[in-house]
């Protein structure tokens, strides 16, 4: 470790040691450009990232000739697996953001139809992205002008809205004579239109900064597997090695392992328990064949569980994982054990995928899912938390000194440090609903006096996590904004992939289902304040909310539910159109099909939703339901939106965000008056409550749609995981 750290030290050690005339830890060397043979010189500083990883900074500079240039070049290894990062760019705060892109990385802006294909790796900022594409794109422009206008004025308008988006005084040292000029504001004049960035890099080895934590609700974080095609283009495999991969393939087998009984522990004599089985398959990290070994092991005092490893001979991959051997538990377990001293971090914990982890002292919580299965030591998950949450950390140099979310985030480390070191007494709450997690008892088979374990009925947000209700046990090891059906009365045996919250998916669904693009489409909502809202394009005819459905909200749902079953509510216009969800995953359809029913779309006629509507007529919410269960081409029409997003899960995905939605409609009463002064009432359609819930009257549908999310939801809400999509006029 400590070679490492002398061969690539921080920017800021360098920084502090060197002069004025010279640099330190730098390779210089002596390079040349294709125009001028006279030379010039290139430095190379090796230097690492705090909380990321070590780097190369490459500058180059000509004195004769004046070309210069500047690189950056990760010094580590490929990832295991590529990295798709996320982040919502909603004010100019956030052109702050720090980003590293290797020369592999793809960056994106998908609102402009911006793809920027690999090139050489940069240490930058989203603003420094955006500076480079307008300089670049702005070079040819008066050739394009000359030689092909409409080519010309589309990259024009693509420069004149990212020039908007950096608002500043400074003018383009380059501008061409005879370009349109573009009117300069301050940052407070003009407003910023939202836009989203990408970074896809299949080494893993970019990165964009979040802000304060890994919790910050506009940053994202996907790991994929990369396709073969990737393996080859990065040399990892070469083209005939994967031609014949397929043909290497082999069948499970298992291989019988004899041992002393002296030298058995934990039950593994017990018959079977000898078998190793072997599973043939292919290294996600460079596509070679490997085996996975799994084995049952038997836990004292506890019950049997399943061991898998897998390593691979050509690039070291290694991964390791423990699921539970035995059947459901009808209830949930929670353990609490009291840490007093560093003799309590020697004892073995197993920490299934079901099982959340939490340490109150130091305010850090493990949802369910988090690190997967381990089979390790307190001392050994507690070392792989502080590992796993330092590395994926970025807090460069370059961060100020008082940047209260960085030093947050260091003290938050430093207090983990502590507690893994137990230089002071400290608790660990396990909580399983699947009771599949175990700490070890000291004492065993007698009490542990500093250990407490508590059998208790599970929730029912830890029912539908754990797909207790489908009999299945939910992997859990994604993690993402997607939807999950939180309905208490879900009939139906099928089970759809959740549907992420995505301007892309929604719109992919509606318009395969029939919705006349040129009509209506789904767009993002940014925010609930008024300046936010004013950016959505009018009319809004619906409004879908995706948000966290556990703790208090969950609570407030479910004794709404029970005073509007027993003292009813104002009647609902009978033309709303409320279908009952009975389809595990399907809160995402059910909102869109609320939302596109319900608000007087134009639809392609013989469409799927057009002939879904007909169908709708005179039938019960509890028929409709059935209509969908058997309309094979919906469930199709969902699966293919919902692979399309950025994170496409398994249909066993278990979260607790779901969707509801949100609609305008005539006061029942005065319709029938026929005075023809209808009060508009905002009524919230969710498949998974009792029927349609009015909201109240609507003046200013989406503000007034905004005012009671901000007033009776928010303040309820566990977290800020919220998503809002407003079925709006087209962008143009």
């Amino acid at each position: 470790m400590s070679q490492d750290q002398a061969l690539f030290p921080s920017i800021g050690s360098v920084a502090e040691k060197a002069s004025d005339s010279t640099i330190t830890n730098s390779n210089v060397a002596e390079s040349s450009t294709d125009d001028d043979d006279r030379g010039g010189v290139t430095r190379l500083l090796l230097t690492t990232i705090p909380y990321f990883r070590e780097v190369i900074v490459m500058s180059f500079r000509c004195e004769h000739c004046g070309t210069h240039n500047n690189e950056i070049q990760p010094a580590g290894e490929i990832r295991p697996e590529g990295t798709m990062y996320t982040a919502r760019i909603l004010s100019r705060s956030d052109l702050n953001r720090q980003v590293v892109k290797s020369d592999n990385c793809t960056v994106s802006i998908p609102e402009f139809e911006l793809t920027i294909p690999p090139a050489k790796g940069q240490l930058t900022t989203v603003e420094g992205i955006i500076r480079d594409v307008i300089r670049d794109l702005s070079f040819d422009q008066p050739l394009r002008r000359i030689q092909d206008e409409p080519t010309y004025t589309k990259i024009q308008d693509l420069i004149v809205k990212l020039k908007l988006i950096l608002a500043d005084d400074d003018e383009d040292e380059d501008e061409s004579v005879g370009q349109p000029k573009v009117s300069k504001a301050s940052s407070k004049e003009v407003p910023l239109v939202p836009f989203t960035v990408k970074l896809d890099d299949p080494t893993g080895n970019s990165f964009i900064e979040f802000i304060g934590s890994m919790a910050d609700p506009k940053w994202n974080l996907r790991t994929y597997h990369r396709t073969k095609e990737q393996n080859i283009a990065l040399g990892l495999v070469s083209a005939d090695e994967s031609l014949q991969e397929p043909q290497q393939a082999a069948k499970p087998s298992t291989v019988e392992v004899k041992r002393d009984d002296q030298e058995q522990t934990g039950g593994g004599a017990e018959g079977q328990n000898e078998e190793i089985f072997i599973f043939p398959g292919v290294c996600s990290s460079c596509g070679h064949a490997l085996n996975t070994y799994m084995k049952k092991v038997n836990i004292p005092y506890f019950k049997d569980i399943i061991i898998m490893s897998t390593n691979c001979d050509r690039c070291g991959y290694r991964d390791n994982e423990v699921k539970s051997g035995a059947a459901i538990s009808e209830k949930g377990k929670r353990i609490t054990l009291k840490v007093e001293d560093s003799e309590d971090l020697s004892r073995d914990i197993l920490k299934s995928e079901t099982c959340g982890l939490s340490i109150p002292e130091i305010d850090l919580v493990l949802q369910a899912g988090t690190l997967g299965g381990r089979f390790t030591t307190l001392e050994g998950i507690l070392e792989q938390v502080y590992e796993e949450l330092s590395d994926k950390v970025f807090a460069g140099d370059s961060k100020k000194v008082d940047d209260e979310g960085v030093e947050a985030f260091e003290n938050f480390l430093k207090k983990l440090k502590e507690v893994k070191a137990a230089t002071h007494p400290f608790t660990v709450i396990l909580d399983d609903p699947l009771a599949n997690s175990y700490l070890q008892n000291l004492y065993a088979p007698d009490p542990d006096p500093n250990m407490e374990v508590v059998i208790h009925q599970e929730s029912t947000y830890q029912n539908q996590f754990a797909a207790i209700q489908s009999l299945s046990q939910a992997t859990l090891s994604f993690k993402g904004q997607f939807a999950s059906e939180i309905s208490r009365d879900m009939t139906s045996a099928q089970r759809w992939i959740p549907l992420e919250s995505n301007p892309e998916v929604l719109n992919a669904w509606a318009n395969r289902a029939g919705l006349i693009a040129t009509d209506a489409q789904f767009c993002d909502v940014y925010g609930l304040d008024d300046e936010l809202l004013s950016m959505v394009p009018r009319p809004v005819k619906a409004v879908v909310l995706l948000f966290p459905i556990r703790g208090a909200i969950e609570t407030a749902r479910r004794e709404e539910d029970e005073n509007l079953k027993k003292e009813g509510q104002q009647a609902i216009d009978p033309t709303v159109v409320w279908i009952k969800q009975t389809i595990s995953n399907a809160c995402g359809t059910m909102g869109l099909l609320h939302a596109l029913i319900n608000s007087n779309v134009a639809i392609v006629p013989e469409s799927p939703l057009a002939k879904f509507i007909d169908a709708c007529q005179d039938k019960s919410p509890e028929e409709r339901a059935h209509l969908l269960e058997t309309t094979p081409l919906f469930a199709d029409i969902h699966a293919d939106a919902a692979s399309s997003g950025q994170t496409a899960p398994p249909a066993d995905s278990h979260t607790d965000l779901h969707f509801t939605c949100f609609v305008q409609a005539p006061d029942a009463a005065a319709r029938v008056s026929q005075t023809g002064t209808s009060d508009m009432r905002i009524i919230e359609l969710d498949g998974s409550r009792n029927g349609p819930i009015d909201r109240g009257h609507c003046t200013d549908f989406l503000k007034d749609v905004a005012t009671y999310i901000k007033e009776k939801v928010v303040p309820k809400a566990p977290s800020l995981e919220f998503s809002m999509m407003a079925l709006a006029a087209p962008l143009d």
